[in-house]
């Protein structure tokens, strides 16, 4: 897509690193090569005036490094407290500035999401979900990507899904938005609804499944 945008957060004077812990930071650069956060949280970091986000959620560029970001988050002290209905795992940290962390399933063959910043959040079901942050190499700096309309439907508080083709996971995180003062367009949500309307028995069973765990 040709609205990708990109620039560097750098350590001096950004808002941001005032809001990331110690431990945060150098569990980004240490998965530099492995992973990088997309999400609400990239979102925060790069715009600190917008909404914040809960959790980090990290993917991965190759799923082959799937154990590897695992041992790498435990070994800087994470420990393991959740592991979702869709494979990911979440890890709490003894650190009270520290926010959980989330590996994100990478597998895609069932349903996982790896790659590139820039092709990960292409894939998001909603627009103010599409940042990604990056630790740059022998730099203490990061490297933000996101789109231009998603900054501007996230300076909007604008709930804008995209091509996603799970309108129920659409939809639960469209109210998780909404409590957090965004807002949604009565004719995306029927757009939502009839998406559902639209979908085989099969593609229902099989979200059904992923919302389950029974797969």
């Amino acid at each position: 897509m040709s609205d990708i945008r990109s620039h560097v957060i750098g350590t001096d004077g950004h808002d941001s690193y005032r809001r990331m812990s110690d431990r945060t930071l150098l569990l980004l650069r240490m998965l530099k090569d492995v992973a990088f956060v997309a999400g609400g949280m990239a979102r925060y970091i790069t715009f600190p005036d917008m909404p914040d986000a809960e959790d980090y959620d990290f993917f991965l560029y190759d799923e082959k490094d799937w154990e590897k970001a695992q041992a790498l988050v435990e070994h800087l002290g994470y420990g393991l407290t959740e592991t979702n209905p869709n494979g990911s795992l979440k890890y709490m940290s003894t650190d009270v500035w520290s926010r959980p962390v989330q590996l994100v399933y990478p597998f895609k063959d069932t349903g996982g999401t790896s790659g590139l910043p820039e092709e990960v959040i292409s894939i998001f079901g909603l627009t103010c979900e599409q940042f990604a942050l990056v630790a740059l190499e022998n730099s203490p700096d990061l490297r933000a990507y996101y789109y231009e309309y998603a900054k501007v439907a996230a300076e909007q508080k604008l709930i804008v899904p995209t091509n996603e083709i799970d309108p129920v996971h659409t939809l639960r995180r469209a109210f998780k938005y909404a409590k957090k003062g965004f807002t949604m367009r009565d004719d995306r949500i029927m757009g939502q609804l009839d998406r559902w309307e639209s979908l085989t028995e099969g593609q229902r069973g099989a979200i059904h499944e992923r919302i389950t765990g029974n797969y």
